[in-house]
């Protein structure tokens, strides 16, 4: 277990076994205010033999990332994904599906194998910052899953400037499960688009 500390709040990262799940588990929580109240978010790494002793990962498309409700700083969520990316459970086994999409200032879907996602971005006059947002569709009319970055804006009266990574946050709404490639790709292009420092 470690603790992290970011903007006077802390986040606890642990791994374990997870015998219900047959699974390893990477888990980030806030543990800044009132137990249970903090952001969270758990990676889970399926095991190929679950019967056979040692832990042995099944490909990335097998890996699930987890968002309880709270927002997660972006420099945490960077960190916790290059940390979970460094233990070595995490790797393409044959021809792993690839995660099709990129980012452009207008809607856009995404596909990941037989999975459909929509990424939006626009700017949020409201809270005078840009807003990315990855959807993911539901049959259910009501439902309203999505996670959200928003990256405050300089110049508010003026053309965007984006504000430095330290203030970029993301935001899980409704139930997020997602693929563990889908996640990093959608971070890797934010990136990549200039609006987040790296």
């Amino acid at each position: 277990m470690e603790i992290w500390e970011h903007g006077g709040n802390l986040y606890e990262v642990s791994s374990y076994y997870c015998l219900t799940d047959d699974a390893w588990i990477y888990a980030l929580q806030g543990i800044t205010g009132p137990p249970g109240t903090g952001p969270h978010l758990d990676v889970s790494i399926a095991d190929e033999t679950p019967d056979e002793g040692l832990f042995v990962p099944k490909s990335q498309r097998d890996v699930v990332v987890s968002f309880g409700p709270g927002s997660i700083p972006w420099l945490v969520l960077r960190r916790f994904r290059d940390y979970v990316q460094a233990s070595g459970d995490i790797f393409a086994k044959n021809q792993s599906a690839e995660v099709v999409g990129d980012i452009r200032r207008t809607n856009n879907a995404w596909h990941y194998g037989d999975q459909r996602f929509e990424v939006n971005s626009f700017y949020f006059s409201d809270r005078d910052a840009w807003c990315y947002e990855l959807c993911v569709p539901d049959p259910d009319p009501n439902a309203n899953h999505y996670l959200d970055v928003i990256v405050p804006d300089r110049t508010p009266n003026g053309p965007f400037t984006p504000a430095t990574v330290d203030r970029v946050v993301l935001t899980p709404h409704g139930e997020m499960n997602l693929p563990w490639p889908l996640l990093t790709h959608f971070m890797r292009a934010l990136e990549s688009a200039e609006d987040i420092a790296t």
